[in-house]
């Protein structure tokens, strides 16, 4: 009613259904100011395709938006065009398909700048990213003293604590994850990590949750000196889920500080682990500590960079009688697994799994009639992924069925109890054709 009155008041001709299509890993589409992303309201979590309805005869302005680590191509559909920024004017139903490349150059995946947004003179436990290409990345600060951070009249307030620094430096910085700003046009500071750094067993130390889903190729880097601190911090990483595992296996075992600023880079592109990882973590603390250690150490401009993954579509369709899910345009990063659920309706089991045009059946081994998940173990190319169901029991007392029957190229045999084998003897009693199995659906090529 709404679209109604809309065409009624403005004298317009109708609407028309605009179809839009993308891998979402690599890069979304903005239609006039609605971004087709997962986190947009009223969006799905796997958006695309998506559909709108718009007004003949008013243009709509769509735009290509690649992530980073990839870049646009081109459009199919309504138009070829390779310009990431198009306005169209249709007066019917449109499809518009946004290609992305992968692109082989590293990108930022989580940087930390430090600057005025951060409160000053007070101890902090934790600061969010202020970039990040995926899921957000988190600063966290674990203070020797028990009871961190104290309040204001505690006798150790502000002791072995986190805080805001006035101490700016360029090392490292990276205006491509500030708003392409220069140098001179921020307002940095830094943080500090104040001593005491050890207080009986325990140790202050830093430690930075450092998701790299959909990156390889993973470097730590950050500027970093020390105020009458000691000598140097060690590094240590973690890669299961919850982060219990620590480790410093592959890297050098201390990083040695001066009282001036100076880059520190960690490569963990030969720890596979640390990619397309959710959980990676790194934890910094002091080593070979001064004897009077109520010195600090200042750190600024913390990065985390990697090479983008390449990026694949699987388009998984049901037939008839039953459902797959997720359905529809799935994306997966290289490498990953992907699980799809087959569910057929009362009545009915899973005749045949295609992926790319191949039957699958035979990696199948429960029961056609139940629900199943099938499995893509490793995604490296785009994949079509089709389910069709079938009903060949006619009543509840029929326990085999052979179907098409004559036939001349293949029979299958469906069952209402596991297969465990498969004998064909021909009409001289000659064994023509044997097969151990362990399924519900057997078929057979008989040619």
């Amino acid at each position: 009613y709404q679209r109604n009155h809309i065409i009624e008041r403005f004298d317009l001709e109708g609407t028309y259904d605009v179809e839009l299509m993308s891998n979402h890993l690599m890069g979304y589409i903005r239609i006039s100011s609605i971004d087709i992303t997962p986190s947009t309201p009223g969006v799905d979590e796997l958006p695309y395709p998506w559909q709108g309805v718009y007004f003949k005869g008013v243009p709509i302005e769509i735009h290509a938006i690649p992530l980073p680590g990839y870049r646009f191509s081109h459009w199919e559909g309504a138009t070829n065009s390779t310009s990431n920024s198009i306005t169209l004017t249709p007066n019917d139903d449109i499809a518009l398909n946004a290609h992305f490349t992968w692109s082989d150059e590293p990108t930022i995946v989580h940087y930390w700048l430090f600057d005025t947004n951060l409160p000053n003179d007070l101890p902090l436990s934790s600061i969010a990213s202020s970039y990040s290409a995926s899921s957000h990345a988190t600063l966290s600060y674990t203070s020797c003293l028990s009871g961190y951070p104290f309040s204001i009249d505690h006798p150790q307030w502000r002791q072995a604590s986190m805080e805001r620094v006035n101490s700016p430096t360029p090392i490292n910085y990276h205006p491509e994850a500030n708003e392409a700003k220069s140098y001179s046009e921020v307002d940095m500071r830094g943080i500090q990590i104040k001593g005491p750094f050890t207080d009986n067993e325990a140790t202050s130390y830093l430690s930075l949750s450092l998701p790299t889903k959909g990156f390889t190729d993973i470097v730590l880097s950050f500027a970093a000196r020390n105020e009458g601190y000691g000598s140097s911090i060690s590094i240590e990483y973690s890669t299961d889920r919850d982060n219990s595992v620590w480790s410093d296996s592959g890297l050098s075992a201390n990083i040695h500080l001066s009282d001036e600023y100076k880059l520190i880079s960690i490569d963990f592109s030969a720890i596979q682990s640390a990619d397309n990882n959710p959980f990676f973590a790194v934890r910094l603390k002091p080593r070979n500590l001064h004897p009077n250690h109520l010195g600090r150490v200042e750190f600024n401009n913390i990065c985390l960079s990697g090479l983008a993954l390449p990026a694949y579509t699987i388009s998984s369709t049901a037939g008839n009688n039953g459902a797959i899910s997720p359905s529809g345009l799935t994306p997966a990063y290289q490498g990953d697994s992907k699980n799809f659920v087959i569910a057929p309706d009362e009545g009915y089991q899973v005749y045949d799994i295609q992926l790319d045009g191949v039957s699958r059946m035979k990696e199948i081994s429960i029961p056609r009639k139940d629900s199943l998940i099938f499995t893509i173990p490793r995604v490296e190319t785009d994949h079509c992924l089709h389910v069709e169901f079938i009903n060949v029991f006619r009543d509840d007392n029929q326990s085999l069925v052979v179907f098409p029957n004559p036939a001349t190229q293949n029979v299958t045999l469906s069952s209402q109890h596991l297969i465990l084998s498969v004998k064909l003897v021909n009409i001289l009693g000659r064994l023509a054709y044997t097969q151990n199995t362990n399924t519900y659906i057997h078929t057979m090529d008989i040619s």
